[in-house]
């Protein structure tokens, strides 16, 4: 039985191995199969129409095999949709390679206009174009201009336009790709500081008992990063296009204002470098000199070195020659109602005894020279290790013009002193203002004696 059975598998798989191996009929041939018999039957005999029937039967089980058969179409379907495939082809190509170019070309453009918005208005153009030239670099095929342009708003333009040669893209009759890229920026801006106390930490300004600074023109920078960088106590107020404290505002019974700005960086200290240097040192003109008492109504001091300090103890209108005096070795004081003049005059401190104090209702003029090599200074130093005070007293009051640079001094203005400052760049340790003082400025009118805050361009989206 079992090999009975096992025969049986054998032929049935035979069997089924055969059935694979057979070839179904088309229906086709199968119907012109079962005329044929019809035939047969019908006239006994093979004939001539006969032959013409196995021949229409043949056309039609063969046609309707090619048009069943499948094989080969792949390379028909392939020779068909070859031209749209390399067209496509081309696109992609060349799409790409003008999104390349246009990305380097707003790139450039980028660069180009914040270089422009950074020079001067009459270079801008200039700059720009400088600019887009060394950040483009030219591919072959393509030709790319750029043009720039201050607008209404003060804001400045660039746009970038031109074309790229196509590649495959020309079979279509496409010769080629066009490229735009524009950008627009903010220029810088550049605030005038007309003070700058340099002081890291602690206060760097303090002001009491209705205080003022009015300086709507400039900027105030204190460069302290203390927690009262800015101490204003008592109805104290800063009048001012910005006040800068790297540091933080202490505001005690003071307003507060939209222009007191707190962890702000404040401008770098550009003037001391700028600053030419001073006359060698010479025979001391005068040596611990003291004008007292007497007559003497008008003093008359003349241009060269003050050595041990210089005083005057009597109500007298003293005039500086022009020149540059340099004090070494002690400081000038002028007490009891003295009445300063000196233009034309640079005071030149030369060690930290050197310094000004002006002393019970003493006043003063100080104008620095108008050419040469100290132009528009009119008192400036080294900067000095040792820190001492410069200091303005008992209803003082003072006019003053130029540049004072005095980075070691700690300026101190009491009892209702007050000073007209127009035109002044102002460099100093820390500034201390107390019982009604008061001190209006301006920016000192030459412009290569500025420090600047700069807010850097930057494009708008």
């Amino acid at each position: 039985m079992l090999r009975a059975a096992r025969d049986t598998e054998h032929d049935e798989g035979n069997h089924n191995r055969a059935q694979e191996r057979l070839t179904p009929i088309p229906r086709p041939t199968l119907v012109c199969l079962d005329n044929f018999y019809s035939w047969l039957n019908h006239y006994k005999f093979v004939n001539f129409r006969l032959l013409l029937f196995f021949r229409s039967c043949w056309q039609g089980a063969a046609m309707g095999r090619f048009w069943r058969d499948v094989k080969g179409s792949v390379a028909v379907t392939m020779g068909v949709a070859l031209v749209p495939l390399s067209v496509a082809a081309g696109v992609a190509v060349d799409y790409t390679r003008t999104a390349w170019l246009q990305t380097k070309a707003q790139q450039a453009i980028d660069a180009a206009v914040l270089a422009g918005a950074q020079a001067a208005d009459a270079n801008r153009s200039t700059t720009a174009q400088g600019a887009f030239a060394a950040a483009f670099s030219m591919p072959a095929g393509a030709a790319v201009t750029a043009s720039f342009a201050t607008n209404a708003d003060g804001t400045f333009s660039g746009a970038a336009q031109g074309t790229i040669a196509s590649t495959l893209m020309r079979l279509v009759g496409v010769p080629a790709m066009a490229v735009r890229a524009s950008a627009t920026a903010t220029p810088a801006k550049r605030t005038p500081v007309c003070v700058l106390l340099l002081q890291p930490s602690g206060s760097g300004l303090t002001m009491s008992s209705n205080s003022l600074i009015d300086a709507p023109n400039c900027e105030i920078d204190i460069k302290s990063s203390g927690a009262s960088a800015a101490l204003l106590n008592s109805g104290s107020a800063i009048n001012s296009s910005q006040v800068c404290a790297q540091g933080a505002f202490t505001l005690n019974s003071a307003a507060s204002r939209a222009s007191y700005k707190a962890n702000c960086a404040s401008a770098a200290d550009t003037l001391g470098s700028a600053l030419p240097a001073p006359p060698a040192a010479s025979p001391c003109r005068y040596n611990n000199k003291t004008w007292a008492g007497g007559n003497n109504t008008s003093i008359t001091v003349q241009q060269g070195d003050i050595c041990g300090g210089m005083n005057f103890n009597t109500p007298a209108t003293v005039t500086f020659e022009p020149g540059v005096y340099r004090v070494r070795g002690g400081p000038i004081k002028f007490n009891s109602s003295v009445s300063v003049i000196a233009a034309g005059v640079t005071f030149y401190f030369e060690d930290a005894n050197s310094t000004l104090q002006m002393n019970s209702a003493a006043s003063f003029s100080i104008t620095p020279p108008n050419s040469g090599t100290y132009a528009n200074i009119a008192m400036y130093e080294a900067s000095i290790a040792n820190r001492t005070d410069l200091t303005i007293n008992s209803s003082s009051s003072g006019s003053m013009e130029g540049v004072f640079y005095l980075p070691s001094r700690n300026i101190t203005l009491n009892s209702a002193a007050s000073l007209n400052a127009r035109r002044l760049s102002f460099v100093a340790n820390t500034m201390l203002f107390n019982s009604s003082s008061a001190w209006n400025i301006d920016a000192v009118a030459d412009a290569s004696k500025r420090i600047y805050t700069v807010t850097p361009a930057h494009l708008l989206n």
